[in-house]
């Protein structure tokens, strides 16, 4: 089902406010990471419920995408997507001025609800405001934002809480939401014609056809399994770094800064891949990338050579590749069932991500053993079992790029 409508080249700017869309929700999930260790003296409570403040944020992440994508389909996406942005606004608000655990676990439930909707409606937009020969050049922005946010949102997370306390992160968010949805409403036009929009009952019976079908299932579990690596890395990383290798405190966030930089590398080049190759050739080789990586981190912890080059090296590379994926592999995923609803499918993709993220995040911290390998085996095999997935699936090899972003 095609939902290019006829208008005008989007403004230079509608690139880069529809990754900020994306790098603020993503943000909202783990800034408030630093101040977990505060939140038991500031309430009076345990440090397990102080860390349910991330799990039932996420959990809310994961579950309300599969409602938005319908409801996506049935009323526009710059509606939905500017709605849910007043909306996280004010449940980040209200996050900050609560007064006992309870209070603040319920504002982080509602704001994963709301801060949940780029992580639908962004792919679609830009699949329906650029269509095949510019939207590549575009997803390289936007994965941009989707694999730097988690690893800058703790080192920002972390300077707010020093400087103004666990507040400060939850009024930070709140106010990006602010600007962001200001800027939404300035400059993005709505995506989806009247005429192609879907009443919610037909697009919720779309997820048993997706479900069932392979050709959607295969590379979008195949790229949610890569990009779940991250959350591997992201969750043991601290202790890895800081109590195995023995870097200060203070210093860790360089290795955060490395890594991010090998992500605006990979972009970079994505960007520039896209306008000459496919995107199935492009998710390919991203993965294939990916593999030769987590293979390159397991080998030296394996022989016990752990040590910053060591860590950092292969996991630039596996950041770097990361970024060709996350061009890539959305567009792919809903290229191949590009005759469905299109709600239904990026919600479902986005839940997969955020769902088997969390897993991976679990896994890392639940077999840790005091070294580093139990998190590189865990990424190897989300790496491993995703570039499979994405090398034998049947892909569309659609979307050359020929255009820029702007």
């Amino acid at each position: 089902m095609s939902t290019t409508m006829t208008r005008p080249a989007p403004g230079r700017t509608v690139p880069y406010i529809l990754a900020a869309c994306t790098a603020v929700s993503i943000l909202s999930t783990d800034l408030i990471t630093p101040s977990i260790p505060d939140l038991p003296d500031a309430f009076g409570t345990s440090i397990t419920a102080a860390q349910l403040t991330v799990s039932i944020n996420l959990a809310a992440y994961a579950l309300a995408q599969l409602v938005h994508g319908p409801v996506a389909d049935a009323i526009g996406r710059r509606r939905l997507l500017l709605g849910a942005f007043v909306a996280f606004a004010l449940t980040s608000a209200a996050s900050a001025l609560a007064p006992d655990i309870g209070w603040l676990l319920s504002g982080r439930f509602m704001q994963g609800l709301f801060s949940s909707v780029p992580s639908v409606v962004i792919v679609l937009m830009i699949r329906e405001l650029y269509g095949p020969s510019r939207a590549l050049a575009v997803m390289a922005i936007y994965g941009a934002a989707l694999g730097m946010a988690p690893a800058v949102g703790p080192l920002i997370g972390g300077y707010l809480h020093v400087w103004f306390g666990w507040q400060a992160g939850f009024w930070f968010v709140a106010a990006l939401a602010l600007l962001v949805a200001a800027a939404l409403w300035h400059q993005v036009p709505e995506s989806l014609s009247v005429s192609h929009r879907l009443h919610l009952r037909g697009t919720l019976r779309g997820y048993g056809a997706l479900l069932s079908n392979r050709r959607f299932l295969q590379p979008a579990v195949g790229v949610s399994l890569i990009f779940a690596a991250l959350y591997a890395y992201v969750t043991t990383a601290p202790v890895v770094f800081i109590d195995l290798i023995g870097l200060p405190t203070e210093r860790y966030g360089l290795t955060n800064l490395a890594v991010v930089a090998a992500f605006v590398a990979g972009n970079a080049i994505a960007s520039r891949l896209g306008r000459r190759v496919t995107a199935a050739r492009l998710l390919r080789l991203g993965a294939l990338v990916t593999l030769a990586a987590s293979v390159l981190l397991v080998l030296p912890l394996a022989a016990g050579q752990l040590g910053v080059v060591t860590m950092l090296v292969p996991v630039g590379l596996y950041a770097g590749s990361l970024a060709l994926v996350l061009a890539a592999g959305p567009l792919e995923v809903l290229g191949v069932v590009a005759d469905a609803p299109q709600g239904p499918a990026a919600a479902l993709l986005g839940s997969l991500q955020l769902g088997l993220s969390a897993a991976a995040g679990y896994l890392s911290a639940q077999f840790y053993d005091g070294t580093a390998l139990p998190m590189a085996l865990v990424m190897a095999l989300c790496v491993g079992l995703g570039a499979a997935l994405i090398l034998v699936a049947p892909l569309s090899g659609a979307a050359r790029g020929s255009g820029r972003a702007g």
